[in-house]
C-alpha cells in the first residue's frame, strides 16, 4: 500500500475508512 506516501502526507482520510496509517 501507499503507507509511505501517507506518512509523509498524514492526512485522515484514510482514518476515517479504517485503515492502519499508523
Amino acid at each position: 500500500m501507499i503507507m509511505g506516501s501517507l506518512r509523509n502526507l498524514r492526512i485522515g482520510p484514510w482514518m476515517s475508512l479504517g485503515a492502519p496509517v499508523e
